[in-house]
C-alpha cells in the first residue's frame, strides 16, 4: 500500500473518533493524536486494530498466553534473584 493509501485509511479509520476532529471533521488534531498514541489510549488503538492494514502494519502479534507465561516466568526470576544473593 501506498503511503498517500495508508495515509487515508488511517484519516477514514479516526473519523469515528470525535476527540481529534474539529466540528466539521475537516482538520485531526495531530498533537491530541499522538499524546493519546503515547498513553496507548483504548479507543484509537482499537480503531487501528479493526482495520486490517494498519493491523499489519503498526502492531505485532503476539500469543497472549506466551506473553503471560513470560511475565509470570520473569516474577520467579525476580524472586529466585532476590532470595539467593
Amino acid at each position: 500500500m501506498n503511503s498517500n493509501k495508508l495515509k487515508q485509511l488511517i484519516l477514514d479509520t479516526l473519523k469515528s473518533d470525535n476527540r481529534l476532529w474539529n466540528k466539521n471533521k475537516t482538520e485531526l488534531n495531530q498533537t491530541l493524536l499522538l499524546d493519546l498514541i503515547e498513553k496507548i489510549d483504548e479507543k484509537i488503538i482499537n480503531l487501528l486494530l479493526q482495520e486490517k492494514d494498519l493491523r499489519e502494519k503498526f502492531f505485532v502479534k503476539i500469543n497472549i498466553d506466551t506473553t503471560i507465561q513470560s511475565v509470570k516466568n520473569l516474577k520467579c526470576f525476580s524472586w529466585f534473584f532476590l532470595l539467593h544473593q
